[in-house]
């Protein structure tokens, strides 16, 4: 039990992930400016992460009842649920683009969230903790432009 409470709360923080966006306007080497202030645009991106996080939280505590698997197999199904709603919660904000003058900080920040995913799908990650150090150079670059609820790594 206390190990299949560690897999649920290690996928609670790994699911508080991601990156950025806002916009409709100009291309800026594939990520939209919008009209928006940095500061609407990093409030709006950690609601989606949030929002996303709470989802996958509610999908992963579910998965508790599921008395005929074992942890090997909780631990890949909850893992598949962190890679689904990750790339969910990345589209979402790449879609709503970037504060003008930050289309590069947040064109690197989804490049290095979708490497991550990449990684963990062609490597066939099967549990939360190894998803979660794919994620490193996102949770830095996240950081850096104020993504708090967005990062894998406390």
């Amino acid at each position: 039990m206390i190990k299949r409470l560690s897999i649920l709360l290690i996928a609670l923080v790994a699911a508080a992930v991601f990156a950025v966006g806002c916009g409709d306007d100009d291309e800026a080497e594939g990520v939209t400016t919008s009209s928006v202030s940095k500061a609407e645009h990093v409030k709006q991106t950690n609601k989606i992460c949030t929002d996303g996080d709470g989802k996958s939280f509610e999908k992963v505590q579910a998965l508790q009842s599921d008395k005929q698997s074992n942890e090997k197999e909780l631990a890949a199904k909850t893992t598949n649920i962190l890679i689904q709603d990750s790339q969910t919660q990345h589209d979402e904000i790449s879609e709503l683009g970037a504060p003008e003058g930050s289309e590069d900080q947040v064109e690197a920040v989804l490049v290095a969230w979708q490497q991550g995913l990449d990684e963990a799908q062609s490597k066939g990650i099967e549990s939360p903790e190894d998803f979660v150090g794919e994620f490193k150079q996102f949770d830095k670059l996240a950081k850096e432009y104020g993504l708090d609820s967005c990062v894998f790594n406390f």
